[in-house]
C-alpha cells in the first residue's frame, strides 16, 4: 500500500535521478571530445551517455592494431552511488579500499580481439590479478570519481597498455 512517506521518497528519488542525468548530459560532450582527441570513435550505448563504447580506429575506420595484431574496444560506464549501507562505494570505503565514498565513478571494461577473432579482456587498468593469481579483482588505484580529467586518465592508460601489448 502506498503511503505519503513512500510517495515522498519516490518523488525525491526521481528528482535526484533527474539532477544526475542533467549533470551527465553536460559531461558527455566533453568526454566525447576527449575520446576523439585520443583517436577513439564513440558509440553511445544509451541515449544519455551513461554507457559508451570507444573504438580505436584510423581515419578510414579500420581497427588500429598493436604489435600482437590485437584490436580493442573500450567500454566506459558512468556509475552513481545509489545510496545505502550496502552500495559498492559504501562497502569500498568501509573496507578501506577507497579513502572516501565515491558519489560517482567510472567503470571500464575492455574487449580485445586477436587475429583469429577470439575475444578476451586485457589492458584494463581497473583490473589486476589477485594476490593468489587465481582471479581478477578491482585495482582501486584506478577507481576514480567520474570527472573529465579522470575519464581521460583512464582512457590514456588503457591505450598505453594496449599499444605496449602488456
Amino acid at each position: 500500500m502506498k503511503t505519503l512517506e513512500n510517495i515522498g521518497q519516490a518523488t525525491a528519488t526521481k528528482a535526484n535521478n533527474e539532477s544526475k542525468n542533467a549533470q551527465l548530459s553536460e559531461l558527455t560532450p566533453a568526454t566525447d571530445i576527449i575520446a576523439q582527441n585520443l583517436g577513439l570513435t564513440v558509440d553511445h550505448m544509451t541515449t544519455w551517455g551513461k554507457r559508451n563504447y570507444y573504438y580505436y580506429r584510423d581515419e578510414t575506420g579500420q581497427d588500429i592494431k598493436n604489435d600482437k595484431g590485437e584490436h580493442i574496444i573500450i567500454e566506459v560506464s558512468h556509475c552513481d552511488d545509489p545510496g545505502g549501507r550496502g552500495s559498492l562505494p559504501a562497502l569500498w570505503q568501509k573496507n578501506g579500499y577507497t579513502s572516501e565514498r565515491l558519489a560517482t565513478y567510472w567503470s571500464v571494461d575492455t574487449y580485445v580481439y586477436n587475429e583469429a577473432g577470439d575475444c578476451y579482456r586485457a589492458y584494463n587498468p581497473q583490473e589486476k590479478l589477485s594476490d593468489d593469481r587465481k582471479r581478477y579483482v578491482i585495482n582501486f588505484k584506478w577507481m576514480f570519481t567520474a570527472t573529465e580529467a579522470n575519464f581521460e586518465k583512464l582512457l590514456k592508460e588503457t591505450l598505453r597498455r594496449f599499444r605496449a601489448g602488456k
